[in-house]
């Protein structure tokens, strides 16, 4: 749900509709510097952002009526989490990760990337499990068979 199509496409009606408590969004594909009040400012919500430094790529966000103990973006690996790709929340109960996991591309071509992005995730997740329950959402970049593949016709 990026903002660019949530705000041409009435998607910001969603918070009324649906009034989530927490609400996580990936691929936002906007730059820090674009990112504004009209994305931004939801009343009775918080929100939180890990974007990467290029304008039209990655990004995630949480939208929150509930105050994290704390917020942090990425994993701990400087070269993924240039990309923004990862934004955790930790709660009273329960940490929230919310990722936008990076596809091994048309044609497998960065499949040693993500083949190492998902041994790092992993880590991640289960470093945080041995302290509470994770909660994970997210754009994962899966597909069991090949109907789940966009048409790229």
């Amino acid at each position: 749900m990026p903002p660019k199509k949530t705000k041409n496409k009435d998607g910001m009606k969603y918070f009324d509709f649906e009034k989530p408590d927490i609400l996580c969004v990936q691929e936002i594909k906007i730059s820090p510097n674009k990112l504004d009040a009209s994305i931004t400012d939801v009343p009775g919500y918080t929100s939180y952002w890990c974007l990467g430094g290029t304008d039209g790529y990655a990004g995630v966000g949480i939208y929150s009526k509930i105050k994290p103990i704390y917020i942090k973006n990425g994993i701990g690996d400087g070269t993924h989490d240039k990309e923004g790709r990862v934004i955790t929340a930790e709660f009273e109960n329960f940490f929230l990760v919310n990722a936008y996991v990076p596809n091994a591309g048309r044609g497998l071509v960065r499949l040693k990337e993500r083949t190492e992005w998902d041994q790092l995730f992993r880590e991640y997740l289960k470093r945080l499990d041995q302290t509470k329950p994770v909660v994970l959402c997210g754009d994962l970049n899966v597909s069991q068979k090949e109907i789940d593949l966009p048409s790229l016709s």
